[in-house]
């Protein structure tokens, strides 16, 4: 989705990703809070109820506070925009300039972008389609928000980290030489590996 923070590229969602990044995907164990404010709350109920045997997918627009780093990251949805009412097992839509003025209308321009998307009568779940999204949205932004609701039962969320490891490795190594002197030195060996983590969402409605 658009990251206004990170200037990425607008993408297109669809419910079956077109291209799978080839990097690993990771759940991790720790979770985070997902906060969605009565008015967000209720604008989701109505929209559940207005098309009830449709999977309907737009843009979350959110906030941040505390961090990753002190297991202190609070995410509060602000307001979302819907782009698409599709059919009974299927949703997608494209990015367009809806989206930015929809943003400066409605005083949005310091929110991050997410995905917010209906399993209508199903429960909500990441499926095998939805953890594909979290790993082709999570490699081009530096995090990336889904929202999967539906008309009846607990809302789940997640969001990505795209992790880039550079370490070092030290190690002591040793030769004999001539006059079976043996000698020691240190080598180093640099690696690299680039990986995308997800973090389960509790997600917390005010009714």
């Amino acid at each position: 989705m658009l990251d206004m923070q990170n200037d990425q590229t607008p993408h297109i969602y669809k419910g079956i990703p077109s291209e799978v990044s080839k990097l690993p995907l990771i759940k991790k164990l720790q979770s985070y809070t997902l906060y969605i404010p009565s008015n967000v709350y209720q604008k989701i109920l109505a929209t559940c109820n207005y098309a009830p045997t449709k999977e309907w997918s737009g843009v979350l627009f959110y906030k941040t506070k505390g961090s990753f780093e002190k297991n202190t990251l609070n995410i509060e949805c602000v307001d979302f925009l819907i782009m698409d009412l599709g059919e009974s097992a299927f949703t997608d839509f494209v990015e367009s300039p809806e989206i930015i003025s929809y943003m400066v209308d409605n005083d949005l321009l310091d929110c991050y972008t997410g995905l917010i998307h209906s399993h209508n009568n199903m429960n909500a779940f990441f499926s095998g389609t939805d953890i594909s999204t979290l790993l082709q949205e999570g490699t081009t932004t530096s995090h990336f928000v889904s929202l999967i609701v539906c008309n009846k039962g607990p809302y789940v969320a997640a969001i990505t980290r795209k992790i880039n490891d550079q370490s070092k490795t030290i190690s002591n190594c040793s030769y004999t030489s001539f006059k079976n002197k043996i000698n020691t030195y240190k080598k180093i060996e640099e690696s690299e590996s680039n990986y995308i983590e997800y973090f389960p969402l509790i997600v917390e409605c005010e009714s």
